[in-house]
């Protein structure tokens, strides 16, 4: 696992719209993790490209939601949609794809990041129930709490 301090200006970033918070956890990612060499497009299949033909698809959660009105929420949840996992699962045979979870935790200013093979992820969804289908436009997904990589 690493961990990455941010500065006030970073967290106030992370209050923008989700386009512009994966930009910035995208970002981080790739500086932090020896390997990775830049974001993609938004036309492109993954989140990140390094060295030669490693992908990667990152995923982000706060480790607890605050409402608008102030009070706290739930925690975080880190969303996998089956289409997304079976593309980077077929991408991994070659033994080059990875998910990077980012746990970011706005209290003690700090995102935590865990890289896992997807055939690890897939093996955990599965012992949980495996995807479901949910009313979201991106087809069936798994929403995975994060204390299963950062607990």
């Amino acid at each position: 696992m690493k961990t990455v301090s941010i500065s006030r200006g970073d967290l106030d970033r992370l209050q923008r719209p989700n386009r512009e918070v994966s930009s910035f956890i995208e970002s981080r990612v790739v500086s932090a993790y020896d390997g990775f060499t830049s974001s993609f497009t938004d036309s492109a299949d993954f989140d990140i490209q390094g060295k030669g033909d490693t992908v990667g698809e990152v995923k982000h959660a706060l480790t607890r939601h605050t409402r608008e009105d102030g009070t706290e929420g739930g925690k975080g949840r880190f969303r996998i949609f089956k289409s997304q996992h079976d593309a980077l699962t077929r991408y991994d045979r070659r033994e080059n794809a990875y998910y990077v979870f980012v746990l970011i935790d706005p209290d003690d200013m700090v995102l935590y990041m865990s890289r896992q093979k997807p055939a690890t992820v897939g093996n955990i969804i599965g012992s949980r129930g495996g995807f479901y289908s949910a009313s979201h436009n991106a087809g069936p997904d798994h929403k995975l709490p994060w204390e299963v990589f950062f607990g």
